[in-house]
């Protein structure tokens, strides 16, 4: 249904639809002023041929046209999602089926000669409401070989509307005009002055360009930096150019191990968009490691290879990444390198200092506490695991991740005690397991001190005589005195 209105809501004339797709409304009476034209269609058959499928669909939205009249008569006119675009600029709601808004409402010939100049300089179209439209397809669903701008902007509607899965009605919706202007000025200002702010995928969006996301932003932005910034002005340029760098060769790049520890390999997968040629061990840039020859199984979309971490290497933050010299199938070559996700490397052992609290020798009846002190925080470690020569165990307290207490008292009559923790007993956060420990000795005395003999200078003493008395002990002694000599006859 084809219907024409007033500035005030009043239905003027007839309309219908042409051949070549415009419509020719006719109004009886004499009026001057603007006009609406409305169509809508309440049924579900098909009404037209989708650009972008191929398809015969269903309208989906109510599409208007608003132009100047000038006492009545016949007039020509484009009636498409553009032109509705233009009308829901001038702050009309849309809707379908007959749910838009048809009284003017105070819209001025300005307001109305604003909006289509907008909406026309976003697409490239000179004149939205008279201007030809050559579409991408025919009537019977063949390419149109003389398809004009305006004709790949209604295409670029319809995949719109394909990529969002929506009706035309919503996506239209999506299309905030002034956003879609700003945000194109914006990409426009960046493709021309690498030094301008840097498109975003909200601009993007805003631009109602399609296929750009957070992970071939920097493709495209690359592109927009090497392309002809001279050719580029409307949504369709940069569609356009989107379209061409989606089309180049990807690359993603995974690994079988995120968290490489000590003796730990990964398989790294290199997987194409299509199959390429020219890529090899060179064209990887690895960090903290080293990687094998890449090798394809299936004719060169896929390739694998093996990581192996640099020993006594910390890192949290490592990618591989693969640059540019590399192409696919038809020749093209990336824009920009590709880059693997994130990944970890923890090749260093944990290793312990044994330290104890004791200075010089220790006696008998003492006891000594040992601390072990990990370079990192470790797991597993207990009394166990840690050896003892020449003295018994006693209490074992984890302090922390880091530190652990053992008493050990000296066993008698030896002379020094062996502490040692060997290696693999204890593992750190990363799966690593301990060094060996130096020993640690600690000098202790806990014989006790014999006297193996007395003897007399002088056995056969008369009057006058003297003799004397050597004393000798296992070891030297203190505190011996005359007091604790016990002589008979003298």
């Amino acid at each position: 249904t084809v219907e024409a209105y007033s500035e005030d809501g009043t239905e003027l004339g007839s309309a219908g639809i042409n051949d070549d797709g415009t419509y020719t409304i006719s109004i009886t009476e004499s009026y001057s002023g603007l006009v609406m034209v409305r169509v809508i269609d309440t049924n579900i058959n098909a009404d037209y041929r989708d650009e972008a499928t191929g398809e015969l669909k269903d309208l989906t939205s109510d599409l208007r046209t608003v132009f100047v009249a000038d006492e009545g008569g016949s007039y020509t006119v484009n009636i498409n999602p553009l032109t509705e675009l233009a009308v829901r600029e001038m702050n009309l709601a849309g809707g379908d089926a007959g749910a838009s808004q048809t009284i003017l409402g105070g819209v001025q010939k300005e307001q109305m000669t604003a909006a289509y100049k907008k909406v026309g300089d976003a697409f490239g179209i000179e004149d939205l409401v008279s201007g030809v439209v050559e579409t991408t397809v025919n009537p019977d669903g063949s390419s149109n070989a003389s398809v004009n701008a305006y004709g790949q902007a209604l295409a670029h509607i319809s995949s719109l509307e394909e990529a969002h899965g929506q009706s035309t009605d919503q996506a239209l919706g999506l299309i905030n005009v002034t956003k879609l202007s700003d945000s194109l000025s914006k990409i426009i200002a960046f493709v021309r002055d690498n030094t301008q702010a840097v498109s975003t995928v909200e601009d993007y969006l805003d631009a109602s360009i399609i296929g750009v996301n957070d992970t071939n932003l920097n493709a495209v932005n690359a592109g927009m930096v090497a392309s002809d910034a001279e050719g580029i002005s409307t949504v369709l340029d940069i569609q356009a150019l989107v379209d061409e760098v989606l089309a180049l060769p990807t690359l993603s790049i995974s690994l079988s191990d995120t968290a490489l520890k000590a003796g730990d390999t990964a398989i790294v997968t290199f997987t194409f968009s299509e199959a390429v040629t020219g890529f090899e061990a060179s064209d990887v840039t690895v960090v903290n490691g080293s990687i094998t020859e890449p090798v394809s199984s299936d004719g060169g979309t896929t390739y694998t290879a093996t990581y192996t971490p640099t020993d006594d290497v910390t890192d949290t933050t490592n990618n591989i990444t693969v640059g540019t010299d590399w192409t696919g199938a038809a020749g093209n070559a990336p824009i920009i390198a590709s880059n693997s996700a994130n990944y970890t490397v923890d090749t260093v052992a944990p290793t312990v200092t044994i330290t104890d609290n004791q200075v010089g020798i220790v006696k008998k009846g003492d006891t000594i506490t040992y601390t072990f002190t990990f370079s990192e925080g470790v797991t597993g470690f207990t009394i166990e695991d840690v050896s003892v020569a020449n003295g018994t165990k006693g209490a074992f307290t984890a302090v922390s991740e880091t530190e652990y207490t053992l008493v050990v008292t000296p066993t008698d009559d030896f002379e020094g005690v062996v502490i040692v923790v060997f290696g693999n007993v204890a593992i750190d956060s990363a799966g690593n397991n301990n060094a060996v420990a130096t020993e640690s000795v600690q000098e202790v005395d806990t014989a006790v001190p014999t006297l193996t003999s007395v003897i007399l200078s002088n056995t056969a003493l008369k009057a006058g005589d003297t003799a004397t008395v050597f004393f000798t002990f296992s070891e030297a002694v203190t505190g011996f005195a005359a007091a604790d000599v016990t002589v008979a006859n003298g």
